[in-house]
């Protein structure tokens, strides 16, 4: 079961950004989607269709998880709309997506370091069905 970064309670988040925010100091760009300034992140599919979708084969999983490869990524835009969550975005012809940090040095991710209301987890989505 892969993990990813779940919002617990949409309505206990303060719109303050501090996530985004220190997503974009850790990666140079925000990987967080933001809806009406609550934060929208990538739910980490198990049959990775972005990565199906891909037919340069700029998406490689780490551990599970899909992981953009920006030297090889062409922004055509396949990936977002096999989407099924929106959890992707494409900015500067680069596409960007949540990858829990895995490609950086952190050990927590950097979002939910950052949120001062302490609204986000890393969850599996085994933990959701018991």
């Amino acid at each position: 079961m892969n993990p990813y970064i779940n919002l617990k309670d949409p309505l206990k988040c303060s719109k303050c950004n501090l996530c985004m925010v220190r997503c974009r100091q850790t990666h140079g760009e925000s990987r967080i989607l933001s809806v009406d300034s609550i934060p929208h992140i990538c739910i980490q599919c198990e049959d990775v269709p972005c990565q199906k979708a891909c037919r340069v084969g700029a998406i490689y999983l780490k551990e599970g998880i899909a992981i953009v490869d920006e030297e090889k990524c062409v922004a055509c835009k396949m990936c977002l709309d096999a989407c099924p969550h929106q959890g992707m975005y494409i900015k500067d012809l680069m596409v960007y997506k949540c990858t829990l940090c895995l490609d950086s040095d952190l050990l927590i991710p950097a979002c939910i370091e950052a949120c001062p209301n302490k609204i986000l987890e890393v969850k599996c989505r085994k933990e959701e069905d018991e």
